[in-house]
This record gives structure tokens, C-alpha cells and sequence, in this order.
């Protein structure tokens, strides 16, 4: 269930392009953590699926959860139309990565 929260806020899920067991996933990413945690907290996704990887923190999302999440107020970012933008995503996402040693 949605949070009462309105959803100013600047989360982003790529294309599902991503093969792993039998479906083609997508990456659920935000300008911030409390952002990205929030919507998939609305979303209905466990903390434990939360990918913080040195590639960048982002969750995992199924094609219906991608569309779940632009329906909540994601913005769709597309590696083959905005390169720019998902490359900034990107950098963005692995700067809030926990760092390793």
C-alpha cells in the first residue's frame, strides 16, 4: 500500500533488460537512499532485496514492478535514449553505495 507521502521525489527505473531467471528485469534507482527505499517500500519490496553494490544502490524490479513504480510516480530512463542521463543515474547510484575495503 502507498504511503500518504506525496511523491516529489526523483526516483528512476531503467529498461528491463536484465535475463535472470527467465525474465528480463529492470533496476529500480533514486537521487537518494531515503528516496529509493521509500518507493520500494511502496512498492511492496523487502529491504533485504536492496542491491548495494559498488556497480550502484539500486533494488532489482520485474516488468510488473517497473510498471507499479511509474504508476507511483518513477520516472523511466532508457539506456538506449538517454545515455546521458542514465549514465549520471548511475554515477549517482554507486556514490551511495556503502565503500568496500
Amino acid at each position: 500500500m502507498p504511503s500518504d507521502r506525496a511523491h516529489a521525489m526523483t526516483v528512476y527505473v531503467d529498461d528491463a533488460v536484465v535475463l535472470w531467471r527467465g525474465q528480463r528485469w529492470a533496476h529500480l534507482m533514486a537521487d537518494t537512499l531515503d528516496e529509493l527505499h521509500a518507493m520500494a517500500a511502496d512498492l511492496g519490496i523487502p529491504r533485504r532485496a536492496f542491491q548495494d553494490k559498488p556497480s550502484g544502490a539500486h533494488y532489482d524490479v520485474t516488468p510488473a514492478l517497473r510498471e507499479q513504480a511509474l504508476t507511483l510516480g518513477a520516472t523511466a530512463i532508457s539506456r538506449h535514449v538517454d545515455r546521458e542521463q542514465v549514465r549520471a543515474v548511475i554515477r549517482n547510484a554507486r556514490a551511495q553505495a556503502t565503500p568496500r575495503m
